[in-house]
């Protein structure tokens, strides 16, 4: 009888132990989150410096320059993410285009009545925004523009997606930043920037290594970081780069780690 109740047992317990493992994963993977943005947002920085970091796996980016910090397509946050960055204040926040893995109305809402950051947006998104933000603080993005917000600068040229896109450029303290969103290919001689966040591919259809390339060839910044791709899209990047533009510094990163880099 002992032997015949282990026999039965034993499929429960595994079964049971199934469900476990990946809780307890998902609960430290909760926590280095967390508390990876915790450190990133303390790091210190001197003038010539910026700490960027990737926040999921699409174009989640979060920048810091000098004492300004800046959320470029924030659509997979957290509460407790979300809690952290309100603590700290955010600048600016920055939605290329609406599609869900750029842009969340909830997250984006949370953020206003947090941080009550400037925020600029691609033209498409402005009826989320006209009733919940003052209007001092909502740049609807033309294409080819400069916007200026305090000390920060913000120039824009229309990309190229399924839907409307806009492509963005920061300056702070004379360090500029490019962000593509997910688009494919479009001139960018206009866009000349020291840090570079380019797409090359899933899960979009418009982005791919070859574009990004093209891309950075345009901005020629000192340093080019690839997102929202698989690894092997990043890795042919990085080859490519490596075959044509090797003075440029390619930064291949996980979401979560932070990098602080020099700009000459």
């Amino acid at each position: 009888m002992k032997s015949m109740i282990k026999v039965l047992c034993l499929p429960l317990l595994i079964l049971m132990a199934s469900f476990w493992i990946p809780l307890e994963g998902f609960t430290s993977q909760q926590q280095t989150k967390a508390q990876s943005l915790r450190t990133f947002l303390s790091m210190p920085l001197g003038d010539n410096e910026a700490a960027f970091m990737r926040l999921g796996r699409s174009s989640n980016i979060i920048v810091r320059v000098a004492d300004k910090t800046v959320l470029f397509d924030p659509a997979t946050l957290d509460q407790e993410e979300l809690d952290i960055l309100n603590k700290k204040w955010v600048d600016l926040v920055v939605y290329t285009h609406g599609h869900y893995d750029h842009f969340s109305s909830s997250t984006a809402m949370k953020l206003i009545k947090g941080s009550q950051p400037d925020i600029a947006i691609e033209p498409s998104l402005s009826p989320f925004f006209k009733d919940d933000i003052p209007k001092e603080k909502l740049i609807t993005a033309a294409s080819g523009k400069s916007y200026s917000t305090g000390n920060i600068t913000i120039d824009t040229l229309e990309g190229k997606h399924l839907g409307p896109i806009m492509l963005f450029r920061v300056t702070i303290n004379d360090i500029k930043i490019f962000h593509g969103g997910d688009s494919a290919y479009v001139s960018l001689q206009t866009m000349a920037s020291h840090l570079a966040f380019v797409p090359t591919g899933s899960p979009s259809p418009t982005c791919n290594p070859e574009y990004a390339f093209q891309m950075v060839s345009d901005v020629k910044p000192q340093i080019a970081v690839p997102m929202h791709g698989l690894d092997d899209q990043h890795n042919e990047f990085k080859r490519l780069m490596d075959a044509k533009m090797p003075d440029t510094k390619v930064i291949i990163t996980k979401p979560y780690v932070s990098q602080k880099v020099s700009i000459r």
